[in-house]
């Protein structure tokens, strides 16, 4: 596990750099992200909470994150965060985010 750890922070430090030096194109960075994502949550499968490599894969994950919203790279769990930050409250209700209640009813 502290291996695969180690080659996804390699691979995320890789997008960081080339994606401020503008090395890749934005369409080769969308496909290294969501790639690196997937490694992820390979990982994330294998990890419970009470392990302390759960810590470490979630600031991978908040760094991934950083680097899609730094690149404009589309995200809609990060989209829904925008609109709606407290929707991971237990009292959120789910029908606010309805088309209607943005944008009011016909």
């Amino acid at each position: 596990m502290k291996q695969e750890i180690q080659k996804l922070k390699k691979r995320i430090v890789y997008a960081f750099l080339n994606a401020g030096d503008k090395i890749l194109t934005h369409e080769e960075l969308e496909k290294d992200i969501s790639s690196i994502e997937k490694d992820i949550e390979l990982l994330e499968e294998n990890v419970f909470e009470d392990d302390p490599d759960y810590a470490i894969i979630k600031d991978l994950r908040k760094a991934i994150r950083r680097i899609k919203i730094d690149n404009f790279i589309y995200d809609e769990e990060i989209e829904l965060d925008l609109m709606f930050p407290n929707r991971h409250n237990t009292d959120f209700d789910e029908d606010s985010m309805s088309y209607d209640s943005v944008f009011g009813g016909d």
